[in-house]
């Protein structure tokens, strides 16, 4: 095999490559669900955001923890799920789905800013990547015939210009 080893210096250091995102700024954003794991004492949910620039967001979710339990009942409402449906559903099936989520910043004991969770929403049609579009209803009538009712409503004489 014929790599060319003989023209790398070895004894330079090999730098890094580190993929440096933003935080997701605070606010509400659409976010797709790239991983779920759950545990006797926690579940996590792995959130990517529509724009590439930012980082992903961590969702660790502890069972014990009414916050915690508000936020996860947020997210089976926001995918439609209803509490009976939850219990049923296995962690693979949630990947993949769009939700809404608001987010906020908070600083950890040594300095770091960590993006928080505080809701889901759902996703609407229009904010999932590739969707197709809604399509608007069938106008009930044409421009021409609004028009030529607006001119000829209640006098059957007149004449538009």
């Amino acid at each position: 095999m014929d790599w060319g080893f003989e023209d790398i210096d070895l004894d330079e250091p090999v730098q890094p490559t580190t993929l440096d995102r933003e935080l997701v700024p605070d606010g509400e954003h659409v976010f797709q669900i790239k991983r779920v794991e759950e545990t006797d004492k926690r579940l996590k949910v792995t959130l990517a955001h529509t724009e590439p620039r930012y980082g992903w967001v961590w969702v660790e979710l502890p069972k014990d923890k009414d916050w915690a339990a508000r936020i996860a009942a947020s997210l089976a409402k926001a995918l439609g799920i209803t509490p009976e449906q939850w219990k049923a559903t296995q962690v693979g099936d949630l990947v993949g789905r769009w939700v809404r989520c608001q987010v906020y910043h908070r600083e950890g004991n040594a300095g770091k800013v960590f993006v928080n969770a505080r809701k889901f929403l759902p996703a609407m049609a229009a904010d999932v990547p590739g969707a197709p579009a809604e399509e608007k209803p069938a106008a009930k009538r044409s421009q021409a015939a609004k028009a030529h009712a607006a001119t000829t409503e209640g006098n059957p004489d007149a004449i538009p210009f």
